[in-house]
């Protein structure tokens, strides 16, 4: 809970014209005690999941892209965090499209390490369009972020790496205190991971993917919107060119 208020707050210093494109998704996957969010100015939702299943990652991101309302989307942890640069970097940006981006992440000591294997800044129709995460992997550990990347890469989706100045960085956080006791045991998830890349061979990788997406109950704990800190600007004349605009496109269907 304090390491979730700590990073909200710490992102409500940022410069006001980054926060008012940003909306933040906060996924609560069934922590004991209820959270509340600190009282900041930005565009944040909290969902809480209301049964408290292991291990499902997968289900909370596909809930997050999901709920997000905007088709960039970025997926992250809460022990990492992004940058004023970074953060700009990604609003200046075209669409993702087909392509996912991944992030060097810079360590609290200063060094710089490889991307991190589970986020990824990509298009929320591709995300939706490939079903997302494979949910079947939810309840216990492993294999969900390696079938999601082979998935995109196989369906010749781009994987690419951001500059290194376009950095995350992983967070200093007691993990003794208000970190989770689950266990990382792969045993129950590798054979289904076998399968799976058995089924590839034979259907394709879209062939190997579950269908079955948000399986579980949730609630909309808050929806907050911020202040924001200039209106967008108006454009009064845009009717008046719709017939215009109109005809060209009607003109290119022809030819």
């Amino acid at each position: 809970h304090l390491a979730l208020l700590s990073l909200l707050e710490t992102y409500s210093t940022y410069d006001p014209a980054i926060l008012d494109q940003i909306e933040f998704i906060v996924i609560d996957d069934g922590s004991p005690k209820p959270i509340e969010l600190p009282n900041v100015n930005l565009n944040v939702s909290l969902i809480r999941a209301d049964v408290n299943k292991p291990w499902n990652s997968a289900g909370c991101k596909n809930l997050g892209g999901v709920l997000a309302s905007t088709d960039k989307l970025l997926i992250c942890d809460l022990d990492h965090i992004f940058p004023e640069v970074t953060l700009a970097k990604l609003i200046r940006m075209r669409n993702p499209q087909n392509r996912l981006y991944k992030f060097y992440t810079r360590n609290p000591d200063g060094s710089t390490a490889r991307p991190h294997p589970n986020f990824f800044f990509l298009s929320r129709t591709n995300f939706l369009k490939h079903y997302g995460y494979d949910e079947e992997f939810a309840g216990n550990y492993g294999y969900e972020d390696t079938m999601f990347y082979r998935m995109h890469r196989t369906l010749g989706n781009p994987i690419l790496k951001l500059p290194k100045k376009y950095y995350k960085m992983e967070r200093s956080l007691d993990r003794t205190k208000g970190y989770h006791t689950l266990r990382r045991d792969l045993r129950r998830n590798r054979p289904i991971h076998e399968r799976k890349r058995k089924e590839w061979k034979e259907y394709g990788p879209n062939g190997a993917q579950s269908r079955k997406m948000l399986r579980f109950a949730w609630t909309l704990m808050e929806d907050r919107e911020r202040v924001p800190s200039k209106l967008p600007k108006k454009r009064p004349f845009w009717i008046k060119l719709w017939p215009l605009r109109y005809a060209k496109s009607l003109f290119r269907r022809k030819v």
